[in-house]
C-alpha cells in the first residue's frame, strides 16, 4: 500500500504562515508472508544419482524425508532452531529420493514501514528556480525483519536463521531545480 498526502495546512489553507504550507507526507506499507524454503540436502555418496549440476544449470535438488511436521510449534521459534530436526531426515543410499515438497515451509513474515516527508519553496527573486527539502525513513519503524532459514539437510547451520533485513535508514536531501 502506498500514498501521497498533501497537508492540510499552509499558503491558501488557513491562518498558518506560507512557511508551515506546501507540505506532502508519502508512506509505503510492505506486508508479506515469509520466503518459502526449498528442503534439500547434498549427497556425498560415491553412487551419486546426480552429475552436480546446480539447478539453474539443470541439476537435480534432492529432497530428504520428512517423518513428522517439519515446523517447530510457533511459540519455540527462534534464529537457531527454526526447523524441528528430529523430523527432517536424510535418506538412505539405496533410495535417495525423499519425500518432501517442494517450498513446504515459510520464514517469518515481513513488515516495513517507509515514509517521506517534502516541501518544495520558490526561491524569491527567481521566476524558475525550486528548492525542494526532503527527508526519507526506510524501515521506519525499525521492525528486524528475519531472512529465510537454511534449509539444507547436510549442512551444519540447516534451520538456523543468519541473516535480517535492514535496519531503520535515514536520508536527508536539497535538490535544486532550474
Amino acid at each position: 500500500m502506498s500514498a501521497v498526502w498533501q497537508l492540510p495546512f499552509g499558503r491558501g489553507k488557513s491562518r498558518w504562515k506560507s512557511v508551515i504550507g506546501g507540505w506532502q507526507v508519502s508512506l509505503i506499507n510492505t506486508m508479506r508472508s515469509g520466503r518459502t524454503v526449498n528442503m534439500r540436502y547434498n549427497t556425498s555418496c560415491p553412487t551419486a544419482v546426480t552429475s552436480g549440476l546446480p539447478t539453474f544449470l539443470g541439476g537435480v535438488t534432492l529432497r530428504p524425508n520428512l517423518i513428522g511436521d517439519p515446523m517447530m510449534p510457533e511459540s519455540e521459534h527462534s534464529i537457531d532452531k527454526y526447523f524441528n530436526r528430529a523430523n527432517v531426515v536424510l535418506p538412505t543410499a539405496t533410495s535417495p529420493f525423499g519425500n518432501a515438497g517442494r517450498n513446504i515451509v515459510r520464514g517469518y513474515a515481513y513488515y516495513q514501514l517507509n515514509a517521506g516527508l517534502q516541501k518544495e519553496v520558490r526561491l524569491p527573486y527567481r521566476e524558475r528556480m525550486n528548492l525542494q527539502i526532503r527527508a526519507e525513513a526506510f524501515n521506519l519503524l525499525n521492525k528486524t525483519n528475519f531472512g529465510a532459514p537454511n534449509g539444507d539437510r547436510s549442512s551444519g547451520a540447516f534451520a538456523t536463521i543468519r541473516s535480517t533485513y535492514p535496519a531503520r535508514q535515514l536520508q536527508f536531501a536539497l535538490r535544486m531545480a532550474f
